[in-house]
């Protein structure tokens, strides 16, 4: 509408200036009403537009691939081409960093520790905030969590889940963002650290009622509107939710969380709507799968992006504005690419191999079929 309104402009103008007199003085009054609406500021939104991303992991695979051996650097920037339009879209766009940027020597499965070079693509990818309770983050134990903890925020990007010490926990948890005068609290917990043990002062933090009760009142002391809990849980490798999962996720609720992201599992499962006693209703997702990975498994190859959009004007009895978009990891071995990259369902079949065709649909379809379990959530294809 604004270019038609340009155009129209163009042809008046162009037309009175071969005409005198009261057409002239009519010119005068009708053209500036024109350039206003020209210069017209795009309204606000009514909500804020929050993006979660699956777990984000560096095999030893990923990392020989992305070593440049001319600059002695790592390149991760092939990873994010497709999904960086959306992260960097969104108002907030969380992720699971679940790796260790505990130094050299980097390294894989089981213990990561990732090159500082996967932090910035990812930070340049358009992410804002990193949650870091994992059952990966004490693999290279007290120096991996603290130099983790340090490079994020040296960044200037919102970090949470381990901690330095109680103090630290205590002045940066929990997190509270302000967007369009929207406060939003982001809680982050994982169920262990794969039997490692925390090294004093340092924190992680665990799934304990106890301590999510004093984490959610004391965001409401924070002034947050909404709070949104990051859930490490789940059992690996399956479709389906269990019993931990759905107890917890009542806990959650019940203690005043209003709407729960789950990762861990390594594949997608389905969603859920909790409606409380007051029919409030909480969106529940139990795992949006993997970010990037070389994990072997078909159903790991990939994941799902969810965007939760939260009202401005808070109503929680009317149904969550929610959608996932599906993305597939291209491995460099069946690619012939050099590095590891994202492909969404958007981007066309003919950059890819046979092979590669094959197995993304066969993602997607098992995706669809997962996500078809539980709550009803809109797929974009992006």
């Amino acid at each position: 509408m604004r270019y038609l309104y340009f155009i129209i402009s163009i042809i008046t103008l162009c037309f009175c200036s071969q005409t005198m007199g009261q057409e002239d003085a009519q010119q005068d009054v009708e053209q500036p009403q024109l350039l206003e609406e020209l210069h017209e500021e795009p309204q606000q939104p009514d909500y804020v537009s929050l993006l979660f991303a699956g777990d984000m992991m560096q095999h030893d695979a990923q990392i020989e691939a992305a070593y440049d051996s001319i600059t002695g650097s790592y390149d991760y920037t092939d990873y994010f081409t497709y999904l960086a339009p959306m992260s960097a879209a969104a108002d907030i766009a969380v992720c699971n960093f679940e790796v260790t940027l505990g130094g050299k020597p980097y390294k894989g499965f089981p213990t990561f520790s990732a090159p500082d070079e996967y932090l910035d693509a990812i930070i340049d990818a358009g992410f804002d905030v990193f949650l870091t309770a994992n059952n990966h983050c004490l693999d290279k134990g007290k120096t991996g969590l603290e130099r983790t903890i340090k490079q994020m925020s040296d960044k200037g990007v919102t970090q949470l889940g381990t901690y330095l010490d109680d103090a630290d926990r205590a002045q940066r948890y929990p997190v509270v963002l302000e967007c369009r005068g929207l406060k939003i609290g982001f809680l982050n917990y994982t169920y262990g650290t794969n039997g490692l043990k925390t090294t004093k002062p340092n924190v992680v933090n665990y799934i304990d009622e106890a301590a999510i009760a004093a984490d959610v009142k004391k965001c409401r002391e924070m002034g947050a509107d909404y709070i949104i809990a990051n859930m490490h849980w789940g059992e690996e490798n399956t479709h389906v939710q269990n019993a931990d999962q759905k107890k917890w996720a009542k806990m959650l609720v019940a203690k005043g969380v209003d709407h729960i992201i789950g990762h861990h599992p390594h594949m997608v499962q389905p969603a859920e709507i909790i409606t409380d006693a007051d029919t409030c209703k909480h969106f529940v997702i139990y795992s949006i799968g993997n970010m990037i990975s070389n994990m072997q498994k078909p159903d790991n190859a990939g994941g799902i992006i969810v965007g939760l959009n939260l009202p401005i004007v808070k109503d929680m009895k009317a149904e969550p504005d929610v959608w996932y978009t599906q993305f597939h990891v291209s491995w460099p071995y069946e690619s012939g690419l050099k590095n590891y990259n994202a492909y969404t369902p958007a981007v066309p079949d003919s950059i890819l191999p046979e092979i590669e065709i094959e197995k993304r649909n066969a993602f997607y379809k098992s995706t669809r079929d997962v996500m078809s379990k539980g709550a009803y959530i809109e797929e974009i294809i992006q």
